[in-house]
């Protein structure tokens, strides 16, 4: 029967990558983002009842509710999250992405956004979660410059049908003043 073809087939390639926690977050992800569109484009979405990381039901439901606690389980740490940098010059950022549900992040996509949509940064962490660089500057407005450390939902293959599930997400401030101008005499952070 198709429908059992269909749910022993995802179980096939989800089981195991969900079991191992040494397989990256990032895989992960991408795997049940992959189950969950093989599901939807089948006649049966909704008729498929199994069980799955130990729970039962509607084999979409488990999908989507084990996507849910994997993007949950992303924590963002930023070092520092709060800094002043001079006209000219650039800051050092550290960032870190990591989850409990994972020993490895894998190369996870991020993106670092200002308050007015523009990217500053859409880059990869190493397998370990993570993305060392510099903010320079003249990438920034002068003054305070409030950053959002975000995932990068279409790199990890989110697209309009899972918008509704919710990322972490971690503000990043900088202040970029003239030279000699800081407020606090001198860099923060």
């Amino acid at each position: 029967e198709e429908m059992a073809a269909l749910i022993s087939r995802i179980k096939e390639f989800l089981n195991p990558v969900l079991s191992d926690f040494d397989r990256p977050l990032v895989t992960k992800i991408q795997e049940l983002i992959k189950a969950r569109n093989l599901i939807l484009e089948s006649p049966y979405a909704g008729m498929l009842k199994t069980s799955l990381n130990g729970e039962s039901g509607s084999l979409i439901d488990l999908v989507e509710s084990n996507l849910k606690q994997h993007l949950d389980s992303i924590y963002l740490t930023v070092e520092p999250e709060k800094q002043g940098v001079e006209t000219g010059q650039s800051a050092d950022i550290s960032i870190t992405i990591s989850s409990n549900k994972a020993s490895l992040m894998g190369n996870f996509p991020f993106n670092l956004v200002s308050d007015d949509n523009k990217i500053i940064i859409s880059a990869l962490t190493d397998q370990n979660g993570k993305f060392k660089s510099e903010l320079k500057s003249t990438e920034l407005n002068m003054g305070m410059n409030y950053l959002n450390l975000v995932p990068n939902r279409e790199a990890l293959g989110f697209d309009d049908s899972l918008r509704a599930m919710s990322f972490p997400e971690k503000e990043v401030i900088v202040d970029v003043h003239l030279l000699g101008d800081a407020v606090d005499g001198g860099q923060a952070g």
